[in-house]
């Protein structure tokens, strides 16, 4: 990549189709026409604007190129962009841009300008990915069907890809599915393979079979059973673990 060139602020906005991949070709834009676009936006957005746009087709040679020039400058710049990039805030893209304009500047040494803003920015963007995928980690409930796992969750962000291998190496033997409803997005393993799937609409698990069931109410029942009711404190419960993760937690259904 061009190391070290500047861009210049044009009022003119990128589309794409929304993958990592797509993103770094409008990175490559960007530096091929020496522009930095007043904003990026994924192809599925409903907005309109009186700037011109453009649209950047996705090239796995263009993306390679720029991924290249990412790993570098160091795993640490290529983490902030890959976990940056799961982020669902509004203007990630704009915020990857200027760190790595930034970063071929300064070279790994941006590492250490943590009180940069554009750094800053980026890192912020991370710790909310990073944050939410290990609560989910946590808090994942897996409920058997038809000799299947399967589990529902319903993230901010889109952290599937950093739930991948923590729990195919806690479930090496078992087949399992994780749903996304809020990207309709699935985490399949099937025996030692495993693919993503988009779905059209929120998934919505099966009523629990007899087995199943009595699984949960055993669980429940472990549950109640570590509890102190008088030093019960829900105020600190919803701090430690806020609401929006209790929707498919067996043991918060009560």
């Amino acid at each position: 990549m061009a190391g070290g060139k500047t861009l210049t602020p044009k009022d003119v906005i990128y589309w794409y189709d929304g993958s990592y991949e797509g993103f770094l070709c409008c990175v490559f834009q960007c530096y091929q026409n020496r522009e930095r676009p007043c904003d990026i936006w994924q192809l599925c957005r409903p907005e309109t604007s009186l700037f011109p746009q453009t649209e950047i087709l996705t090239d796995p040679v263009r993306a390679a190129r720029v991924e290249a020039s990412i790993r570098k400058m160091g795993q640490g710049v290529r983490r902030l962009m890959m976990y940056g990039f799961l982020n669902d805030s509004d203007g990630k893209e704009l915020k990857l841009l200027r760190f790595l304009e930034l970063c071929y500047q300064e070279g790994p040494r941006v590492m250490g300008q943590l009180a940069h803003p554009d750094v800053a920015a980026v890192m912020e963007l991370e710790q909310q990915v990073s944050h939410e995928a290990c609560k989910y980690r946590e808090v994942l409930r897996f409920q058997e069907r038809e000799g299947m796992l399967g589990a529902v969750i319903r993230p901010h962000h889109c952290v599937l890809p950093l739930l991948q291998n923590h729990f195919c190496d806690r479930l090496p033997e078992e087949d399992f599915v994780i749903f996304d409803n809020s990207h309709c997005l699935a985490l399949l393993k099937r025996g030692k393979r495993v693919e993503y799937l988009e779905f059209q609409e929120p998934v919505i698990l099966p009523t629990p079979e007899a087995q199943e069931k009595q699984y949960q109410e055993m669980w429940k029942a472990f549950f109640r059973a570590l509890t102190i009711e008088e030093r019960r404190n829900y105020a600190l419960q919803r701090s430690n673990l806020p609401k929006r993760y209790w929707e498919y937690m067996v043991e918060m259904q009560d």
